[in-house]
């Protein structure tokens, strides 16, 4: 006897109901590219992991083969792609949230994705005028890779906490205003990684063109890879919470592999001591 599957229940942190929609659609359109969704989002948290972890052991192992082209400084690709796959992730994570709570997202896009760009500039802006005074970059940026480990799980808690309020609650309108500050604080991270990983990249060489081109091709790539996924794949299939769990181990391991990487700049800012 065939078995039924059960099917998602919608829900506020976990808005299902679009992705089954898609896959309905092209099951009547396209039923190959059906059974892929259908397969795609049957994937839990564990299995990604898993396939995450596979997939960063084969780049740490082409990492480890320093004669091949670039393959000593993987750990900073590595930490630039996971920045800009969190950043718009979890940017879009916000937005559907606040829609999710407030209702009114369309009126407010602007404001929120402003909140966000100004904090990329203040952030950016920051580090370049400070970079000569930085003795480590490669602890510098792992420690901002770290805080935005850390700033994901706690965007855990803190959706966690406006979902459980009442709808009369005092305290909603007062989160409405917080939620540009979070974009905001968010971007200052993302500005703050983007020199710093360049600036570790070109050593002491002048590379600054070759590391410009190379760390915003990775941060594109991620962030590209973030949109794609997150609003179609992971929020969906996920849900909000999962989802900030995902973003925040692959963020710890960037995080450690630049702490234990043997940087190939040995002397002056660039040494790991």
């Amino acid at each position: 006897m065939d078995t039924v599957e059960e099917p998602r229940v919608n829900r506020d942190l976990i808005p299902s109901l679009y992705y089954d929609t898609l896959i309905l659609w092209s099951a009547q359109h396209k039923p190959r590219l059906a059974t892929v969704l259908r397969s795609a989002g049957a994937a839990n948290i564990l299995e990604l992991i898993a396939i995450g972890i596979m997939l960063t052991f084969v780049l740490a192992v082409y990492g480890r083969w320093k004669s091949l082209p670039g393959a000593a400084k993987v750990p900073v690709f590595y930490a630039c792609f996971m920045a800009g796959y969190t950043q718009m992730t979890v940017t879009v994570l916000l937005i559907l949230a606040f829609q999710v709570f407030y209702g009114y997202v369309y009126y407010k896009i602007a404001f929120l994705v402003t909140a966000y760009m100004i904090g990329l500039m203040l952030g950016s802006r920051y580090v370049s005028r400070h970079l000569n005074d930085i003795v480590n970059y490669r602890r510098a940026l792992a420690l901002i890779q770290f805080l935005l480990a850390l700033y994901t799980m706690s965007m855990w808690g803190a959706i966690s906490l406006i979902h459980g309020l009442p709808p009369q609650s005092w305290a909603r309108p007062l989160w409405e205003l917080c939620f540009p500050l979070l974009l905001a604080f968010f971007g200052i991270l993302g500005g703050i990684h983007f020199p710093l990983s360049g600036a570790l990249y070109a050593g002491r060489k002048n590379k600054t063109g070759e590391a410009a081109g190379l760390i915003y091709g990775m941060d594109l790539t991620g962030s590209a890879l973030g949109a794609f996924l997150a609003g179609m794949l992971l929020l969906p299939s996920l849900g909000i919470a999962r989802t900030l769990v995902l973003m925040t181990f692959f963020n710890l391991v960037a995080t450690g592999w630049l702490m234990l990487w043997e940087c190939p700049h040995r002397n002056g800012r660039y040494s790991q001591r």
